[in-house]
Protein backbone atom coordinates (compact mmCIF):
# COMPACT_ATOMS: atom_id res chain seq x y z
CA UNK A 1 0.00 0.00 0.00
CA UNK A 2 2.66 2.35 0.64
CA UNK A 3 6.50 3.24 -0.89
CA UNK A 4 9.04 5.22 -0.40
CA UNK A 5 11.41 5.96 -3.17
CA UNK A 6 14.40 7.00 -0.95
CA UNK A 7 16.00 8.76 -3.76
CA UNK A 8 13.58 11.67 -4.56
CA UNK A 9 11.76 11.38 -1.38
CA UNK A 10 8.52 10.51 -2.95
CA UNK A 11 5.76 8.44 -1.06
CA UNK A 12 3.59 6.92 -3.30
CA UNK A 13 -0.23 6.12 -1.76
CA UNK A 14 -1.94 2.76 -3.14
CA UNK A 15 -5.20 1.72 -1.77
CA UNK A 16 -6.79 -0.80 -2.65
CA UNK A 17 -10.51 -1.43 -2.76
CA UNK A 18 -12.73 1.16 -1.25
CA UNK A 19 -11.16 4.50 -0.13
CA UNK A 20 -14.08 5.18 2.49
CA UNK A 21 -15.00 6.01 6.23
CA UNK A 22 -13.73 2.56 7.40
CA UNK A 23 -10.06 2.80 6.14
CA UNK A 24 -9.78 6.62 6.06
CA UNK A 25 -8.23 7.01 9.66
CA UNK A 26 -6.04 4.39 9.13
CA UNK A 27 -4.87 5.50 5.94
CA UNK A 28 -4.50 9.37 7.29
CA UNK A 29 -2.64 7.90 10.09
CA UNK A 30 -0.08 5.51 8.20
CA UNK A 31 0.31 8.51 5.73
CA UNK A 32 1.03 10.95 8.61
CA UNK A 33 3.41 8.54 10.36
CA UNK A 34 5.49 8.02 7.23
CA UNK A 35 5.70 11.46 5.92
CA UNK A 36 7.37 12.20 9.46
CA UNK A 37 9.67 9.33 9.97
CA UNK A 38 11.19 9.10 6.13
CA UNK A 39 10.73 13.15 5.40
CA UNK A 40 9.20 12.55 2.05
CA UNK A 41 8.62 15.70 0.04
CA UNK A 42 5.89 14.46 -2.24
CA UNK A 43 2.96 11.82 -1.79
CA UNK A 44 1.52 10.29 -5.16
CA UNK A 45 -1.74 8.50 -4.67
CA UNK A 46 -2.15 5.63 -6.83
CA UNK A 47 -5.74 5.19 -7.33
CA UNK A 48 -5.97 2.52 -9.72
CA UNK A 49 -7.22 -0.19 -8.04
CA UNK A 50 -9.99 1.94 -5.66
CA UNK A 51 -13.64 1.31 -7.09
CA UNK A 52 -14.79 3.43 -4.44
CA UNK A 53 -14.11 6.33 -2.63
CA UNK A 54 -16.43 8.67 -0.57
CA UNK A 55 -16.04 12.19 0.45
CA UNK A 56 -13.69 10.87 3.87
CA UNK A 57 -11.37 9.38 0.97
CA UNK A 58 -11.02 12.87 -0.54
CA UNK A 59 -10.75 14.25 2.80
CA UNK A 60 -7.36 12.14 3.24
CA UNK A 61 -6.17 13.49 -0.53
CA UNK A 62 -6.74 17.16 0.63
CA UNK A 63 -5.32 16.30 4.02
CA UNK A 64 -2.20 15.21 2.29
CA UNK A 65 -1.46 18.37 0.67
CA UNK A 66 -1.95 20.71 2.99
CA UNK A 67 0.07 18.58 5.38
CA UNK A 68 2.83 18.58 2.48
CA UNK A 69 1.99 21.67 2.09
CA UNK A 70 3.38 22.79 5.91
CA UNK A 71 6.06 20.59 5.56
CA UNK A 72 7.87 22.54 2.53
CA UNK A 73 6.69 19.85 0.36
Amino acid sequence: MLQFDDVSRVLTVAPQGELDHCMAERIRNTIDATVLKTDAKVVVFDLSEVGFMDSSGIAVVMRAQRRMRALGG
